[in-house]
């Protein structure tokens, strides 16, 4: 699965970013991020609030939600 979501709201540096989650641990409500900008972040977990969130952020540009059609 693919998610897109905002880079700030999980603290990160920049903004709209695009990244395959590979993982997901129910029990902890985690999502493992293959981040392809591995330069800058290596693979993390990210809680699932979280990333929930960080999809629900509107993009400047479209003034759509990142993480949905």
């Amino acid at each position: 699965m693919i998610v897109s979501y905002s880079r700030r709201i999980v603290n990160q540096a920049g903004n709209g970013h695009y990244s395959p989650v590979s993982a997901y641990h129910g029990g902890e409500d985690m999502a493992l991020i293959l981040d392809v900008a591995q330069h800058k972040y290596p693979f993390h977990w990210l809680p699932g609030k979280v990333l929930w969130e960080a999809m629900n952020e509107l993009d400047g540009g479209t003034r759509e939600k990142r993480g949905f059609e």
